[in-house]
């Protein structure tokens, strides 16, 4: 039992010690490390601009394609935010037209038709 009881003080002492001494290695570390060489913080009167772009595509039952683009600028000039919106999307579904002539012969075409075209700006 005293062997246990030694171990456990003799293991709990040591680990003490050993994050004592990392602990002081990593605050040394950080004492040394060189100043931030970090870039100017960003002026406000700068254009802030942001591009997203978009595609879907289905195949099987439906045939399908959408495509979006936007584009968004934004400054801050004398307290007033100013801020501009470009937007787009074009989209168009596979469409087939089946016909029967007056003999009873069945014709299918396959077409592509357009679902969506537009382009906004705001």
């Amino acid at each position: 039992m005293k062997i246990k009881l030694f171990l456990c003080v003799f293991l709990l002492i040591g680990s003490n010690l050993a994050m004592a001494q990392s602990g002081d290695a990593a605050a040394a570390a950080i004492a040394d490390a060189p100043a931030c060489d970090c870039p100017d913080p960003k002026d406000p009167e700068d254009w802030g601009t942001a591009l997203s772009l978009g595609l879907t595509l289905t195949d099987g039952n439906s045939n399908t394609l959408l495509g979006t683009a936007a584009i968004t600028a934004s400054r801050e000039v004398d307290g007033e935010s100013w801020d501009f919106r470009l937007a787009g999307a074009y989209g168009e579904n596979e469409v087939t037209n089946t016909a029967t002539d007056a003999e009873g012969n069945v014709t299918s075409t396959t077409e592509d038709a357009q679902t969506i075209g537009e382009v906004v700006g705001l």
